[in-house]
């Protein structure tokens, strides 16, 4: 089926208009070149075709990949029909420009981020990347389209790193090879019917000129070789032909006259094209693809070759092949219509409907590696402009420093005394001063312990932290180094750096000691006010209180009684935030005024530093780029639905229930015809026989259902479902807790089913909105990972002191003269700031901007203390160390990346298991578990077992401890071959197991021990035991345990990374010191 769409639709969840009307839907694809769709549609009484404009889109199926956008180009209208020509999704952006651009000796994938990187306008929706790792040169001398950069000719990314490209809507990869070699064989006897053999010599190369431009070590100028090399059967042949290779990866002469060679000895250009026209009528099931290679044997004509399949056409009505076309190697570019196919591929492979079973197939998408390409770069341009900012500002500070200097030397200071004597008299008026430092230190050690609790609670918790860290170092760069070197002077030069009316200071200097007591004060009011706005209150209160220790110990104590009352106020109103927190929930909007405001706030305080404009500007630019990362749409009300793996047993009735959570219900627009919606994927490790149908019920009377699932038999592949369920007819009243689909007996099902159910999501809307776990899983997290880390919190307790008696001792006396109101609604400005913003938590993307702050605000606070490159490294560790803790739960499993060898892992080998760590097999760079099972039948079956030293809130855990407890252990695997089951428990539980089958190809597990399994035994230990069904192989990658019902990302026990986070802080603390 047809549906045509709005022209800005970028999904393909959404069905839109159906054109059931279309008489001919013809999808062509050729490797590397034109991906169109072409329609014929009636005119008819429906008047469905006058919707049809040009630049909308029409989602049409096709073979392996699926659903796939075409935007329409040029419809025709002619006596009784529209005849529509519409290109791929991916075509929006052949037309982009590129700048010029060089990558030297990188992957494709390296070469695809540089062409993103060198677009003049942002790309959007659309995402580059390549599984080609070998390592080539490529340059361009001139802007180019995106077009030419990445397909056309053999000078293109395509073309030099010789890949094929997979276009998957908004998703593009280079692939090393795009098909497969099936095993399929097509011969004379069997299934050819017709047979026609066309030779080609028009596209022979018997003479290649190549040359290389590369810069040799140590040289200033690059050097240019070029090489002449002659066909072996350049003899053979009345004519020479010549052609122009480059290949900038050859650094001699003797290389690339060798490269060359290897152009006629391995990719044959000296040989006569080989073609061959065929129409296969009987496969006999075997299946081809785009891609694939087969093998074309008749044995009258003496032909056994292997041929690849570099275009289709393909019936998007009936979703069956029209024909295939193969040659000897799909083309590069050379020009879009062409799509680069030699002159001799005229090779088509019919398939009529009784002849081929196609099996089809949708390919993953690559929305992961997306994500973090564009989260890279949106990093790095935001460094780099935070970086050129704060040199600028440097460069008219110092100009300006003068300047306050000689002004300063030259008026009267004998208000300033006077200030000082009223000053000191204030002081010991305040007979309680020492009291009040000491409860500012308590509360110091209470806040940093709040802030290392929630340094992996989510991502967003982890940027609201970089957020303060920035706020401190600025703090620490803009306060403590000019009063360590001058007293009264550097006071004076660093009010007039935060100052916004230094045209007031230049024409008032007998005002400057009470100004800059009076702007400095504002400044940290302002600080105080944007570390309140990021979602995490408490992880806020670290910096809040730092400065407010600054603030205690050089300005209040004149007014002590009245500021310890608004200290405590805030103190109070901060530690409720914890049970104040409502989850995760999308702040888009609000984060992004709110960093205005502060980008604004900045662009203040840096006048002076640099010009106003130029600051202004970065400030926009990073507003712009935050704001980018949208937040998403809708929500689940459905809880723990990201992944259940249950088993039906014998039982006649077994009902899967997933879980309400009550705010759906105060939702009215469920009352909207369809517009309760709900979706799901479910997968059969063990195939059903037979198609099964089956029901989805709301669980109260009546029972509001959805009646037409079928579940597909005969496939262990995931099958994904969406549909409405219509309660626009149910009472204010109805209510229910749970959504149930029915399995057993006596529904048809096989006894012992097994069932993955995953990404269920119930949602309210119109339309089908991508997948997230609901609000509430995400907070169940929150509360996980604050107790955690709460364990580790005295790790940073020494620095913190150290820090706040330096900026106590470093304080000028002139500081003190400023009156207890304005103490007053500083505090009263952060508390209600903080109030506001409780609900709130930032993004990954956001986290990644500050990150990059905090390198740089760490060497600035201590280049006077030692050199630019041993703190600029000392500031990277520690920011990779702090981003490395995600927001997830706690990993139990010690050693989890297999980084010690067997003894250190704590691992059983019995005569039926062997394991051993396996530094061959690496996944995303790290080790696995390899185990290799025997035959179980006949043997002793025991488990091999690894001992997994977890870690509690009171140090290491004994046998007994995940007694009663949620456990969920998740892990990348595969095995030698598809269909072993891995059976997982914890030791002393039974045989209760948590079971997962494997296939070939690596993927993540989840499996959950519930609190009914681990509350059998009164010693649970912490043991993960497994064995296999049957003999093979398997691998193990990143375990990980979690006391939990519900999984997260993976990240490392905090024991593994302890030792290196300790070295980087404790010479944090000696450069800081």
């Amino acid at each position: 089926m047809l549906y045509l769409l709005n022209k800005d639709v970028r999904t393909v969840r959404w069905n839109g208009e159906p054109l059931h009307e279309a008489t001919s839907a013809i999808v062509k694809e050729t490797m590397n070149g034109d991906f169109t769709l072409t329609v014929k549609y009636p005119i008819s009484d429906s008047g469905i075709y006058q919707l049809i404009q040009e630049d909308m889109l029409i989602k049409a199926p096709t073979p392996v990949l699926g659903a796939q956008l075409f935007r329409i180009k040029k419809p025709v209208e002619h006596n009784d029909h529209l005849e529509i020509t519409a290109y791929h999704i991916s075509d929006d952006v052949m037309q982009r420009s590129i700048t010029q651009m060089s990558v030297t000796s990188q992957s494709c994938g390296m070469a695809l981020a540089r062409m993103v990187q060198n677009t003049k306008t942002a790309l959007g929706d659309f995402s580059f990347n390549s599984d080609i790792q070998d390592r080539r040169t490529f340059n361009t001398t001139e802007t180019e389209t995106l077009y030419s950069v990445l397909l056309d000719g053999k000078h293109s990314i395509a073309g030099t790193w010789e890949g094929e490209l997979v276009r998957d809507n908004f998703a593009m990869t280079v692939k090393k090879s795009r098909g497969e070699n099936r095993g399929v064989v097509i011969t004379t006897h069997k299934n050819l019917k017709d047979y026609q053999r066309t030779k080609n010599s028009q596209n022979v190369v018997t003479r290649i000129h190549a040359r290389s431009t590369f810069k040799p070590e140590g040289a200033e100028k690059e050097t240019t070789i070029r090489v002449t090399v002659d066909s072996p059967l350049i003899n053979s042949y009345p004519y020479i032909n010549e052609k122009e290779y480059e290949n900038n990866n050859a650094k001699s002469v003797e290389e690339l006259q060798k490269w060359a060679q290897s152009k006629f000895s391995n990719e044959g250009i000296d040989k006569v094209s080989d073609a061959i026209k065929i129409e296969a009528y009987e496969l006999d099931g075997q299946v081809v693809h785009m891609g694939d290679t087969v093998n074309l044997k008749s044995w009258k004509h003496n032909v056994d070759a292997f041929k690849k399949a570099i275009a289709y056409e393909f019936d998007a009505l009936k979703e069956e092949y029209i024909s295939l076309t193969f040659d000897d190697k799909a083309g590069i570019g050379g020009s879009r219509a062409s799509g680069g196919l030699s002159s001799a591929a005229d090779a088509i492979l019919g398939v009529t409907e009784s002849a081929q079973e196609i099996a089809l197939e949708k390919a993953l998408q690559n929305a992961d590696l997306d994500f973090d390409h564009k989260a890279g770069l949106l990093r790095q341009e935001i460094s780099d402009d935070i970086e050129l900012a704060k040199a600028r500002a440097e460069e008219v500070k110092r100009e300006l420093s003068d300047t306050i200097n000689q002004r300063f030397n030259s008026f009267d200071n004998g208000p300033l005394k006077e200030t000082k004597r009223k000053a000191e008299e204030a002081l010991r008026n305040a007979g309680a001063s020492t009291l009040l430092a000491q409860e500012a230190k308590r509360i110091g050690l209470d806040s940093v312990a709040r802030l290392e609790a929630f340094k992996s609670q989510t991502t967003s918790a982890q940027t609201a932290l970089s957020g303060d860290l920035d706020a401190l170092k600025r703090t620490i760069a803009n306060d403590i180094r000019p009063k360590q070197a001058q007293a009264e002077a550097e006071i004076a030069k660093q009010a007039e750096a935060l100052s916004r009316t230094k045209n007031e200071l230049a024409g008032a200097s007998t005002l400057l000691a009470q100004e800059a007591k009076r702007i400095e004060l504002d400044s940290v009011a302002r600080l105080e006010a944007f570390k309140s706005q990021t979602t995490s209150a408490q992880t806020a209160l670290s910096g809040d209180l730092d400065v407010l220790k600054q603030t205690i110990a050089n300005d209040i104590r004149p007014k002590q009684a009245q500021a310890e009352a608004e200290i405590a106020k805030q103190v109070e109103a901060l530690s409720r935030t914890k049970n104040e927190l409502a989850g995760v929930k999308s702040a888009q909007a609000t984060y992004k005024e709110t960093t205005t405001r502060r980008l604004s706030e900045l662009t203040n305080l840096a006048n002076g530093k640099a010009s106003k404009s130029e600051l202004t500007q970065t400030a926009e630019e990073l507003a712009s780029r935050i704001a980018s990362v949208q937040a998403g749409s809708s929500r689940n009300y459905f809880r723990n639905s990201r992944s259940r793996t249950f088993t039906t047993g014998g039982q006649a009735v077994y009902d899967y229930r997933t879980f309400i959570v009550p705010d759906f219900w105060k939702n009215s627009d469920r009352f909207k015809r369809d517009y309760v919606r709900i979706s799901f994927d479910v997968t059969f490790p063990v195939a059903l026989v037979n198609d099964m149908p089956a029901m989805v019920h709301f669980s109260a009377h009546p029972w509001y259902a959805y009646r037409n699932l079928i579940f597909k038999g005969g496939t262990v592949e995931r099958q994904h479902f969406e549909f409405t369920i219509d309660l626009s007819s149910s009472s204010e009243d109805y209510q229910t807790n749970n959504v149930f689909i029915r399995f057993g007996t006596n529904y048809g099902f096989p006894a012992g089913l097994q069932v993955v159910i995953e990404n269920a999501m119930l949602s309210v809307g119109n339309y089908f909105p991508a997948y997230q776990p609901a609000y509430e899983d995400q907070e169940d997290r929150v509360s996980v990972v604050e107790s955690n880390f709460k364990q580790r919190a005295d790790s940073l307790d020494a620095g913190v002191r150290s820090l706040t008696e330096g900026l106590r001792t470093k304080a000028d006396i002139s500081s003190l003269n400023v009156t207890a109101e304005n103490i007053r609604q500083s505090v009263k400005s952060l508390e209600t700031d903080t109030q506001n913003k409780l609900n709130q938590k930032l993004s990954q993307a956001e986290f990644e901007v500050r990150a990059g702050s905090i390198r740089q605000e760490i060497l600035n606070a201590t280049k006077d203390k030692a050199s630019k490159s041993e703190l600029t490294q000392t500031a990277e560790e520690l920011a990779s160390r702090i981003a490395s803790v995600q927001a997830s739960g706690r990993n139990l499993f010690l050693n989890s990346l297999f980084k010690q060898d067997i003894p250190k892992t704590g691992i059983w080998t019995t005569s039926t298991y062997t394991a051993t760590i396996d530094s061959e097999s690496k996944y995303l760079g790290h080790k696995a578990l390899k185990i290799i099972g025997l035959n179980p039948s006949g043997r002793d079956g025991g488990n091999p077992k690894v001992t997994y030293p977890a870690l509690g809130q009171f140090g290491k855990v004994i046998p007994g401890s995940t007694t009663n407890q949620d456990v969920t252990i998740s892990f990348y695997a595969k095995a030698n071959k598809n269909g072993i089951m891995l059976r997982s428990r914890l030791g002393n539980i039974g045989y209760k197991t948590g079971n997962v089958t494997l296939s070939t190809e690596i993927k993540r597990y989840v499996v959950h021990i519930p609190k009914g399994w681990t509350n059998e035994s009164k010693q649970t230990t912490n043991e993960w035991l497994f064995n296999f069904n049957q003999e093979g192989t398997i691998w193990i990658w990143m375990p990980k345990f979690e006391i939990s019902d519900v999984d997260t990302s993976y990240s490392e026990a905090p024991e593994d990374i302890e030792g290196q986070i300790s070295t980087v802080e404790s010479t944090f603390k000696q450069r800081a010191n």
